[in-house]
């Protein structure tokens, strides 16, 4: 279940890149390449619920998928709930509760303990 979710993922996000060239080609920019058909068979493989919430968001400008780090959305920046982030390290597509985008995963790597603190950080203790 877990792939059929990331290969999901992949074709939304891939779709979102060609559609967007597509636009680009249409405003005059010479992008090349066949893109109807490649949109056209990209968008047959996709699960037809998920096509509808796709065209909605680009409808508004908008991606129909974000990346969760460090437990956030990164296309609201609102805090993911702990239910969704339990149901998503399951293998279980959610979308964000807030801006509706479906989420996928990216786990963070450690910082090493002594890693130094960023400067937004430090110049917030100072007075």
């Amino acid at each position: 279940m877990t792939k059929y979710i990331h290969w999901t993922i992949r074709r939304l996000l891939e779709l979102h890149v060609l559609e967007r060239r597509a636009t680009a080609s249409r405003k005059g920019h010479n992008v090349g390449g066949n893109g109807k058909e490649s949109i056209d068979t990209l968008r047959a493989k996709i699960p037809m619920i998920m096509l509808t919430d796709y065209d909605r968001q680009r409808r508004q400008g908008k991606r129909s998928v974000a990346v969760v780090r460090h437990g956030v959305c990164s296309a609201c920046h609102s805090v993911v709930s702990s239910h969704t982030l339990k149901a998503l390290r399951a293998g279980i597509l959610r979308g964000c509760d807030h801006c509706g985008r479906y989420l996928y995963l990216v786990e963070q790597v450690n910082e090493p303990s002594g890693a130094p603190m960023s400067a937004k950080v430090m110049r917030k203790g100072r007075k």
